[in-house]
């Protein structure tokens, strides 16, 4: 996978302060990412970066 574009780095910031605000399951963080996408949007790369971030807090 090469960089996110500027649409999809704006995503997995939004992604990163959901997970990390502690408010939203994963299901919900998929559906407000689904209202941001684009069509030049990596989809599959953002729900990897949601569950990865997920898995992160959850370690603490």
């Amino acid at each position: 996978m090469g960089e996110m574009n500027r649409g999809e780095e704006y995503i997995a910031n939004a992604i990163r302060t959901w997970v990390w605000s502690g408010f939203y399951s994963l299901s919900d963080i998929y559906s407000m990412m689904e209202d941001m996408i684009e069509p030049d949007t990596d989809k599959q790369r953002l729900a990897e970066f949601a569950k990865s971030e997920l898995q992160a807090k959850l370690k603490e």
